[in-house]
């Protein structure tokens, strides 16, 4: 059910965000927005020049990256003008019309020892910092795409007799698609839906040559279709939406000689400069999976990789030792997060083989003991026995695999059964149902959750079913049904699951947001000013309690009160004020969420997360949203536009006598609020 629904949202985020992206509210404060950092990525250990566009970038002055190490230095104008540029420059404009566009350059200098991996981008400027774009440093080779490269060869060839027949051959000025050696990578654009770009390898019969291309998971709109063709023109392979809207191509070369590789947007109908891409042709490894997807912390840890072009015997699959860190309750991973993910526990993982480092997969943690699946668990009668509390690790391997499991109860035992699959990376769209040992259905049919954390910012909601709570109604065993709607057509490594069947046990998760209904953004304080951050609180187990939530790590002259998230309720708002001599200021700060647990006071740190791509307001359609790896606040000295204080001293209510008329008298006391009502 969820499929249809979560990718339509993310396409319509997609086809309704460009009108929005380059729009500031009407009369607000400029904000530097950026849409493309390009090229994006580097090898570590190199220099590069990077184009950064967007809006409101006037007087970058700096570009921060989520690594320390990583530094940039703005690059002059070739032929610096003042006068000239003052009046070039167009006016300020409103929402109506969109921010001013804008495109800055920056050298960007990444060292030898900043670990392969992806990393957050933002400009700083005089208006404050912007929202986080993807940047990735590899340990590969890199170009960048050379116009044009539409076509394999020059459109003017010539044309010879080869064997008494006619034959096309290059022209002079021969192939236009850019020639690489494998292992490198190329960063490109399609420029307009009917782009097309080509690159040319020389390879070997045998090879077993990937194609990675990615768009989606590096903030890009593209939604490419990547092929491979031999010199004759025989398509050998074409990959399309391997993981959202990345690309992963897979052939063996049949013979030695040149092959052509061709990027493209499906379907041919968008385009431009948000539709980047980088793309990496080689033979290195690549990972497709991990099981079980989920380890105890701080437990040493076998697990199996499958893939292609692993190391060792097998080039599917690999075992390997995993030692995972002590803390669990974070989300260490630097690849793209969405929402339903971003809610889970989880550490980075990236195999490194003798032809470079694979991809990086998300690991994920848990508190309950793990045990795998045991295949032949197909029907009830030989339904898998598991202890309780404990999760297993599964997966719909075959087509229309059912997987059974049995577990002992007694009567009055309070269980909850989670099922957890797309929230981590997993293919399968799953439903779970709990039986008796007389096959008697006893639980409803649970598919997709329909409750997002947020209807729009932060939406969360997945096609895994909403973790359920169980009492059981007798002594005796009871047997849990877990299957694949699209079990069909979904099945193999990629299709794995977290079954947990564990007491309920509260808990909570906490997400920070610029406050920022439905375009991108970061937070800039002014002095005598307060500016303000949605706090979401994902609730498990149970849990019903308040949280109260503090920002640390402050920059002198900045302040925030602890804000308290009522009972029940989803989220919150967290102000900060700045003082009236606050100094400029642009770096990291952190947002952690307390409550009491079972008499225990729990602290949580809330993770950072921001709109990608936007939306125009009033749509009812979510954003596309990403986990960001730092929490930024930028503080600048021009002085907050203007200020509005209450006085509840001279607060007065109204009140409706019984005479039925309104009448207004002033307030002898607090007022009190409910989360949710409203104060005039």
């Amino acid at each position: 059910m969820r499929r249809m629904f979560s990718r339509a949202a993310a396409l319509a985020g997609l086809i309704l965000g460009p009108p929005a992206a380059a729009q500031p509210p009407q009369n607000q404060v400029p904000l530097p927005r950026i849409t493309a950092a390009l090229p994006c990525g580097a090898q570590a250990g190199t220099t590069v020049e990077v184009a950064v566009s967007g809006t409101d970038l006037d007087d970058a002055t700096a570009l921060l990256f989520s690594h320390p190490a990583i530094i940039a230095a703005p690059v002059a104008d070739e032929a610096p003008n003042t006068k000239a540029k003052e009046a070039k420059k167009p006016p300020r404009r409103g929402r109506r019309q969109g921010g001013t566009p804008a495109t800055v350059r920056f050298r960007v200098t990444v060292p030898a020892e900043v670990p392969v991996g992806q990393y957050d981008v933002r400009v700083v400027n005089r208006f404050g910092v912007s929202n986080p774009r993807a940047f990735v440093v590899g340990d590969r080779p890199e170009v960048e795409e050379l116009e044009p490269n539409d076509d394999a060869i020059s459109p003017d060839p010539t044309v010879a007799v080869v064997a008494g027949a006619p034959a096309i051959l290059p022209g002079r000025n021969a192939p236009r698609a850019r020639r690489i050696e494998l292992g490198t990578t190329v960063n490109g654009v399609i420029g307009s839906a009917t782009d097309v770009d080509y690159v040319v390898f020389t390879g070997k019969a045998g090879q077993r040559v990937l194609g990675s291309c990615l768009t989606s998971s590096i903030d890009s709109r593209a939604r490419p279709l990547v092929e491979l063709y031999d010199p004759a023109g025989r398509r050998l392979g074409m990959s399309r939406n391997y993981k959202d809207n990345d690309a992963l191509l897979e052939a063996t070369l049949p013979a030695d000689g040149d092959y052509f590789v061709r990027v493209s947007e499906f379907a041919y109908q968008e385009g431009g400069p948000d539709y980047f891409y980088r793309l990496t042709v080689g033979t290195g490894p690549w990972i497709d999976a991990v099981f079980p997807p989920a380890v105890n912390p701080n437990q040493p840890t076998r697990l199996t990789l499958t893939g292609r072009n692993l190391p060792g015997g097998n080039p599917e699959s690999l075992t390997v030792m995993v030692i995972p860190p002590v803390e669990w309750t974070r989300f260490a991973f630097r690849g793209r997060v969405p929402p339903p993910m971003g809610l889970q526990d989880a550490f980075e993982y990236r195999l490194v083989g003798p032809h470079g480092a694979s991809n990086a997969v998300p690991i994920f943690l848990t508190d309950a003991k793990v045990v795998t699946e045991k295949e032949g668990n197909d029907t009830p009668e030989s339904a898998q026995p598991i202890p309780v509390p404990g999760e297993v690790a599964g997966r719909i391997g075959t087509r229309d695999d059912r997987d059974f499991y049995r577990i002992a109860a007694k009567k009055g035992d309070v269980l909850a059964f989670e099922l957890i699959a797309e929230q981590n990376g997993s293919a399968s769209d799953l439903f779970l149902q709990v039986r008796n040992e007389k096959g008697q259905v006893v639980s409803p049919e649970l598919d997709d959750d329909p409750e997002p954390l947020h209807p729009v910012t932060f939406f969360t909601r997945n096609g895994d079913p909403p973790a359920y709570r169980f009492t059981a109604p007798a002594d005796g065993k009871y047997v849990v049904f877990v299957g694949g709607l699209d079990a069909d057509v979904c099945y193999g490594p990629r299709c794995f699951y977290r079954l947990r069947v564990t007491a309920p046990r509260p808990d909570f998760r906490a997400v920070v947001m610029a406050r920022s209904p439905d375009l991108p953004a970061a937070v800039t304080a002014r002095p005598d000013g307060e500016v303000a951050y949605d706090v979401y609180i994902h609730r498990t187990g149970g849990f019903t309690d308040p949280v109260t939530v503090t920002a640390t790590s402050l920059p002198p002259g900045v302040t925030c009160r602890p804000a308290l998230v009522g009972s029940r309720a989803k989220w919150g708002t967290l102000v900060l004020s700045c003082a009236a001599g606050a100094k400029e200021f642009t770096g990291p700060i952190s947002v952690t969420c307390s409550a009491a647990i079972a008499g225990k006071q729990v602290v949580r740190e809330a993770r950072p997360a921001s709109i990608t791509w936007g939306i125009p307001p009033g749509q009812n359609v979510p954003t596309v949203t990403r986990l960001d790896q730092e929490l930024v606040l930028a503080v600048r000295p021009d002085r907050a536009a203007y200020r509005i204080t209450a006085d509840l001293s001279a607060a007065k209510v109204k009140t409706r006598g019984k005479d039925g008329k309104e009448k207004e008298q002033k307030a002898t006391g607090p007022l009190y609020l409910k989360p949710g009502d409203k104060l005039t």
